[in-house]
């Protein structure tokens, strides 16, 4: 048959379930039932559909923001951007003698703020 011998050992090593297994068959016992070879071998950081979710997801947020930022007044829209938005947020009392108010005044306004985006956000799907 002209076929090497490695090659028939190799086939019938194959063929009676030597070494060989699904990469997407369930690993033994797991809590969700769902952790395959696959899944623990799997690089996401790269792919373009997770890029594309992330962006998406990205974007929808800084346009609910915005959208949420226009019912603030003044004094809150500066708390929002400067203290709970900015990656080098002032201090309560910074914000406070920027105008005049206690620095207790300004955690109030902080909070309310916080609670009122929560209560905005709160339609967001979690997962």
């Amino acid at each position: 048959l002209a076929v090497r011998q490695k090659d028939v050992l190799e086939m019938t090593t194959r063929l009676s379930g030597g070494a060989e297994f699904s990469i997407d068959q369930p690993l033994g016992n797991t809590e969700d039932g769902e952790t395959t070879f696959l899944s623990t071998h799997q690089d996401n950081t790269n792919r373009p559909d997770i890029i594309v979710e992330e962006k998406d997801a990205q974007e929808y947020l800084r346009n609910r923001l915005e959208e949420f930022a226009v019912t603030l007044n003044e004094k809150e829209k500066v708390i929002l951007k400067e203290r709970l938005l900015s990656e080098a947020p002032k201090t309560l009392q910074e914000i406070a003698d920027s105008f005049g108010i206690s620095k207790e005044r300004t955690r109030q306004l902080e909070s309310r703020i916080l609670q009122r985006l929560k209560d905005n956000l709160s339609d967001l799907d979690p997962g």
